[in-house]
């Protein structure tokens, strides 16, 4: 628990967060790990959670009506995305 507090503290979201708020932050994130190409969620399914990147990278990409991939971003260790949709209550695709 205090080494992913430390973690949190150091991701730009939250580093002015006093102890206590970063405490009670902490204690809401769950740590997954998740395989090379696996899908961490669909567009659809956004603004249930947000997204911390601890170790490697997560690629963020949309399927267009042909079929194709476009790529929309990358986000690496200490990154974070999905905290609009979660804020907002809807998709937000990330840019």
């Amino acid at each position: 628990m205090q080494e992913n507090r430390t973690f949190l503290k150091n991701v730009a979201i939250f580093q002015h967060l006093a102890d206590a708020e970063l405490q009670s932050v902490t204690e809401m994130f769950k740590e997954r790990k998740y395989k090379r190409n696996e899908i961490i969620f669909v567009e659809e399914n956004t603004g249930q959670y947000m997204y911390v990147v601890k170790e490697g990278r997560v690629k963020a990409s949309r399927t267009l009506p042909n079929g194709r991939e476009t790529i929309l971003s990358f986000h690496k260790e200490g990154e974070y995305f999905g905290e609009m949709s979660l804020i907002m209550e809807r998709p937000h695709p990330p840019m």
